[in-house]
């Protein structure tokens, strides 16, 4: 959880790697799902295909979340 989303884990136990409904703490909205894309190697934010205002502390947010799964990806196991 950050000052402006929330992550739920979404993942199902048949999953190999981690899913996230990313959410808005104004309003409880659903804005998408942080998800593995492997051809590109990462994780990637999929949005829920509605227009939505994001801002730069948002949007750090965000980006901060996908960051620390990477790292926790390259950790070894």
């Amino acid at each position: 959880m950050t000052g402006h989303l929330r992550f739920d884990d979404a993942t199902v136990p048949s999953q190999v790697t981690k899913r996230y409904i990313v959410v808005s703490q104004f309003d409880q909205t659903r804005l998408g799902i942080v998800k593995w894309h492997g051809p590109w190697r990462q994780y990637i934010f999929i949005s829920a295909n509605f227009p939505c205002n994001w801002s730069r502390d948002c949007l750090q947010d965000l980006t901060d979340f996908i960051q620390k799964l990477m790292d926790k990806r390259k950790e070894p196991t």
